[in-house]
This record gives C-alpha cells, sequence and structure tokens, in this order.
C-alpha cells in the first residue's frame, strides 16, 4: 500500500464519509483510555474493559457505499455464572460493515422487517467508528462466562414426601429403558 493511496484518520471517533478518499482505504486506530473503557464496562453490564483496540479500514465499494474491516482486540472482566467471581477473557474478533445509501426504507412502521445480513448498515454522513467498535464488543462477549474449574453442584429440591426430580427422571425415555432392562431379565 503506497502513501498516495492511504488517508489516516485522526484520533477522532467520527469520520466523515465527504472526507473519505473515493480510491483507497482510510485506516483507523481506536484505544480508548481507562475512562472511556469503564463507561463502556458500565454501558456493557460488566465489571471491565481493558487493553481494547480496534484498527482496521474503510475503503468505497462501488459509487457510494463503504466498506469498513477491521481487528477488534479486548480484555473483558464478567461475573461467573457459576461462583459470581470475577472472569477475565480475552477477545479476539474481524469486524465488517457495509455502509450502504440503498437501504430499504422502512417509514414509521412499528413492525419492521430484518435486513438479512446484520452487517449492513444505513450510509448516514458520518461513520462513527466508536459506535461499530461497541457494538462489535456487545456481539463478541462470552454470553456465559465461567471460571477456569467451575462447575455447577447437583442440587435436589423437592417437599419433604416427594421425590425430588433428577436428570435422569426428567428424560422422556428414562422409564421405558429400565422397562426394557426388567424386561431382558
Amino acid at each position: 500500500m503506497t502513501k498516495s493511496e492511504t488517508s489516516k484518520a485522526t484520533s477522532n471517533d467520527i469520520i466523515k464519509v465527504a472526507g473519505l478518499k473515493s480510491s483507497g482505504k482510510t485506516e483507523f486506530l481506536l484505544k480508548p483510555d481507562s475512562a472511556a473503557n469503564k463507561n463502556l464496562a458500565a454501558d456493557l453490564k460488566i465489571l471491565g474493559v481493558s487493553k481494547l483496540r480496534f484498527a482496521g479500514y474503510i475503503r468505497p465499494m462501488g459509487k457510494s457505499d463503504w466498506v469498513l474491516h477491521g481487528k477488534l482486540g479486548a480484555s473483558v472482566q464478567q461475573t461467573c455464572v457459576i461462583t459470581l467471581e470475577s472472569v477475565t477473557s480475552r477477545l479476539n474478533a474481524d469486524v465488517s460493515r457495509l455502509f450502504t445509501s440503498d437501504m430499504p426504507d422502512f417509514g414509521n412502521e412499528e413492525e419492521r422487517e430484518m435486513v438479512e445480513d446484520e452487517n449492513i448498515e444505513p450510509l448516514t454522513d458520518v461513520i462513527n467508528l466508536a459506535d461499530v467498535m461497541a457494538e462489535a464488543l456487545a456481539l463478541n462477549l462470552p454470553a456465559y462466562p465461567k471460571k477456569d474449574g467451575a462447575e455447577i453442584e447437583k442440587t435436589d429440591f423437592a417437599a419433604s414426601d416427594v421425590e425430588p426430580l433428577t436428570d435422569e427422571t426428567i428424560k422422556p425415555f428414562a422409564g421405558l429403558a429400565a422397562l426394557r432392562d426388567k424386561l431382558n431379565k
């Protein structure tokens, strides 16, 4: 990539589409400070975000669309779903978005049909890199963070005169297997 093919975005998180070059790539790098990471963690309702880095480029696609390709990296602290202790996970994800001027207009309808490709965004006057980064981080968070070695202990709950349900008794064919074994004897 030659110097004439690439322009560097400033530290500003918002890129004006009118300022993008019609040929070549516009590179970007976002490394939020600790205060921004703290606010992002609060927004995502997690314990913490650190080492957050979002780097990539935006290039033209066709006459009026723009494509963003980037790499997201972060360390996140979440609550373990079993022990409720802090769990740190390292995230590395590829991020792609197509900003298109040809998005269908759904009007003010309350029910809207979803666009098949979740990576397609409507093109506006600006591309907010911080929003793309935050959305990518949210989408890549572990759904059920678990501390190494943490396991759910077996617990049985029932009234004193009732046999507790177990995984084995809940299975629909557990009784049939016992009947089969009884008949085979």
